[in-house]
């Protein structure tokens, strides 16, 4: 999870800075742009909402948190950190459930930032098999369609799904016997449907596996969408007068191993 936030904001503010900082760059290097990066999990007993300030249009990491703001979800009071900029609602057994609706507001330089999000129902996935044998020869694989791991799940209301595939063995010490072949972990892009397939180079490596499969909200598909594509022309955001996220998802997981084979 932590993977999908960094990649979602980082590209966030790039694109930003790509699509404004040109123009911006004619009068100023400094520009004040608030960014909301804040993702409700389905079963959680709490969320934090981290608020940031893009000042720099050519160092994105001297980004600064927003300190000392109230800030509301649903009309209820967030709390901010003691070193500031992050703000939770803690929800003691009351965890967020399906269909629950949060609005997020808050006020920053007189102007009214807003964001809304449905807490979609937690997906059911089942997996195919739990291991596979693989053969290793030189420079490739001996793979069939038994090779493969097939994703399956029900999709009633025709939701967005993305697959997390993670690799939980240290690959300096896993002992797999595939030299280069170290499995990178691997974020796939939201797609509509009740089916995924895992082939040969999404498991490229002995070990075990765990799969995330995430039921996401139409902004946040269509926000990954943007931000994979090569259109610059607009910044990207699910908020109101700002940038960033405020979405929410569910999750299942289900594991699975590759063995060698000689």
């Amino acid at each position: 999870m932590n993977l999908l936030k960094h990649t979602i904001l980082y590209s966030i503010l790039a694109v930003f800075l790509s699509s404004c900082g040109e123009d911006l760059l004619e009068y100023d290097n400094v520009v004040e742009m608030p960014v909301v990066e804040a993702y409700l999990m389905e079963g959680a007993s709490s969320f934090s909402v981290k608020l940031y300030s893009v000042e720099s249009l050519t160092e994105i990491n001297t980004s600064k948190p927003i300190k000392g703001l109230q800030v509301y979800a649903n009309d209820q009071l967030l709390t901010e950190s003691q070193d500031g900029g992050t703000y939770t609602l803690s929800l003691p057994g009351n965890a967020l459930r399906e269909n629950q609706k949060f609005e997020l507001s808050f006020t920053r330089n007189g102007q009214r930032i807003s964001g809304n999000t449905i807490i979609p129902a937690k997906p059911a996935v089942k997996i195919s098999q739990s291991y596979i044998y693989r053969k290793y020869y030189y420079f490739y694989y001996s793979t069939s369609s038994e090779d493969e791991v097939y994703l399956t799940w029900d999709d009633p209301d025709h939701s967005y799904y993305q697959v997390y595939v993670q690799h939980l063995d240290d690959s300096s010490s896993s002992g797999s016997g595939f030299p280069g072949m170290d499995f990178p972990n691997r974020m796939m892009q939201p797609f509509q449907g009740n089916s995924y397939t895992l082939r040969e180079m999404d498991i490229r490596s002995s070990g075990n596996y765990r799969i995330i499969l995430y039921r996401v909200d139409k902004d946040y598909a269509e926000l990954y969408e943007r931000i994979s594509s090569t259109d610059l022309a607009n910044p990207v955001s699910s908020i109101e007068n700002a940038l960033g996220v405020f979405t929410s998802m569910a999750s299942d997981t289900v594991y699975f191993s590759v063995l060698e084979t000689e």
